[in-house]
């Protein structure tokens, strides 16, 4: 997500519009879910929809109608009808997609999204809202972001009964939207997801495929060593780095239910050092990487040094995925997709 928004601010601040496309309503079996986003222009695509069917003809309905009348469209997709078992679109359920011309000349559009940008960047959370009128056969749309505890951009069309105050809180725009629907004014609340915070404790060959892996998947990663060479923004670009002087000594870093914390240091004292330190905190997962042979003798230890036996079993450990990873890059793609599977299922 973190590209489409960096994609488009850099779009506008070259004065290139483009076309937005976001599902904005889903059940059952569509390609992808609420919040999937892309960025079309005529030359290029970023980010996706889902791909298949649908977004092959979001894609052609962006270049060959949006582009030339620059209104705003929803298009519904019915992917369960007989119409649909006889073509590209077979996946089952049923999908809105908004289509959107974002114009590069309107000066609200690129603070709007830069501050999306920077939304994602920086793990803060935030929602667009989407303002979809009915004016005659065609549709009016205009585009909120809140951002929290930094305010609102973008301003809605004259006419909405949906007043600034109002926006930041959801539920206040839906009960709006219920008494405006017969008038044909709907209100879409996106949340701007955000994949999570990542505390890598060992700036090792495990570690850099990891972060390269999890910096693609939008996460924020923040390496921390005790030594230099190993966590430095040359060896893991696109990261916060932090050396430390010892691992028996932890900084004192915020962790929160956005948080994930991946012990993988260059031993078995620093790995039970950074362990003691996470068994207090609340993060939404906490893995160290080993045996379980290691497992069980850095646990006895901690234990005996007064650590709960409950919370020790929490850890996810030995870490990742059993898919019979080997290497370096192998066993990152195990402990990613763990972290994938934590935060999609919980």
């Amino acid at each position: 997500m973190q590209e489409v928004f960096r994609t488009a601010s850099k779009l506008l601040e070259e004065g290139r519009s483009f076309v937005y496309a976001a599902i904005v309503s889903k059940t059952g079996s569509a390609p992808s879910g609420v919040g999937a986003r892309m960025i079309i222009t005529q030359e290029e695509i970023t980010g996706t929809i889902g791909g298949g069917g649908v977004e092959a003809d979001v894609i052609d309905f962006a270049r060959r109608i949006t582009f030339a009348d620059k209104r705003p469209t929803i298009k519904y997709y019915n992917l369960n009808s007989e119409e649909a078992a006889v073509s590209e679109f077979i996946c089952g359920g049923e999908t809105e997609v908004l289509i959107a011309y974002i114009d590069a000349n309107e000066g609200e559009n690129a603070e709007i999204f830069a501050r999306a940008e920077d939304a994602v960047l920086h793990q803060k959370k935030a929602w667009f809202v989407y303002s979809i009128k009915a004016d005659g056969e065609s549709l009016q749309c205009s585009i909120v972001l809140n951002v929290e505890d930094e305010g609102i951009f973008g301003s809605f069309e004259e006419g909405s009964n949906v007043k600034r105050e109002m926006l930041a809180n959801p539920v206040r725009i839906a009960i709006q939207e219920e008494a405006d629907r017969e008038k044909g004014h709907r209100y879409i609340v996106d949340s701007l997801e955000t994949a999570g915070h990542i505390y890598l404790f060992g700036g090792g060959h495990v570690s850099l495929e990891v972060a390269r892996l999890a910096v693609g998947l939008d996460f924020k990663v923040t390496v921390v060593d005790d030594r230099a060479e190993f966590a430095n923004e040359e060896r893991f670009p696109g990261c916060e780095c932090m050396v430390i002087g010892s691992f028996d000594s932890m900084p004192d870093l915020p962790v929160n239910s956005n948080t994930y914390i991946l012990i993988i240091t260059r031993g078995h004292a620093g790995d039970k050092s950074v362990l003691r330190w996470a068994l207090d905190k609340k993060p939404a997962y906490l893995g160290m990487i080993g045996s379980k042979s290691k497992r069980d003798r850095i646990y006895d230890m901690l234990v005996c040094e007064g650590a709960e036996r409950a919370k020790l079993e929490s850890v996810h450990c030995p870490i990742g995925i059993k898919i019979g990873a080997k290497t370096p890059q192998e066993i990152a793609v195990s402990i990613v997709a763990e972290l994938i599977s934590e935060r999609r299922l919980g």
